[in-house]
C-alpha cells in the first residue's frame, strides 16, 4: 500500500491539482482566520463560470480550425493563421487577439 501512495504522490498531476484545489478553498480556515465576504458564493460562481469559458472557448477555436483545416488541406500557415483569429471572434473576451498580419 506504502508503494501505491508514494506513486500517486511522486507522479500524479491530478492528486497534486487536488489538493491544491482543496486546500486553496480552506486558505483562510488553516490560518484561523475567518472569511465574512457576504459575496463568496456568488464570487465563485463567477469563477467557475470563467474559467469554464476559457477552457471551452480555446476547445472550440480548436476544433473549428481543424475542421477547416481538414477541408482546405492546401492552406498555408497564414491561412490557418486568418482562420484561426476569424473562428476566435465567436469567443467573447478575445477581442485583444483579432488582429491579423502574415
Amino acid at each position: 500500500m506504502m508503494s501505491t501512495i508514494h506513486y500517486v504522490r511522486s507522479s500524479s498531476t491530478a492528486f497534486t491539482e487536488g489538493n491544491g484545489i482543496h486546500f486553496s478553498e480552506r486558505d483562510l480556515m488553516l490560518l484561523g482566520l475567518k472569511d465574512e465576504n457576504p459575496d463568496k458564493e456568488k464570487s465563485g460562481i463567477l469563477d467557475n463560470a470563467w474559467s469554464l469559458m476559457e477552457i471551452m472557448g480555446v476547445g472550440i477555436v480548436d476544433m473549428k480550425t481543424w475542421n477547416w483545416m481538414y477541408e482546405n488541406p492546401e492552406a498555408n500557415s497564414c491561412h490557418v493563421k486568418t482562420k484561426t483569429l476569424s473562428k476566435s471572434q465567436l469567443i467573447p473576451g478575445t477581442s485583444i487577439f483579432h488582429r491579423s498580419r502574415c
